[in-house]
């Protein structure tokens, strides 16, 4: 298994591809210890799916108390 494995099995969208960046910058002994653990592929995946459901519900939010 290579580095490279857990990121193709866990694709990340924007939100983990920000995050990822976000932590290179600001906190590179947690993103190098996600990343020599492998289990930075997942962990971006996760935080990008929960990114994207709060996103999907503030948006549901806005619309129904626009209408409403």
């Amino acid at each position: 298994m290579t580095a490279a494995a857990p990121t193709e099995q866990h694709p990340t969208g924007r939100w983990g591809r920000l995050h990822k960046r976000y932590l290179k910058e600001h906190h590179p002994i947690r993103y190098n210890q996600l990343l020599l653990s492998g289990e930075l592929g997942s962990y971006l995946a996760k935080l990008d799916k929960q990114v994207e459901e709060q996103l999907a519900l503030t948006v549901r939010q806005m619309r129904d108390s626009a209408v409403g």
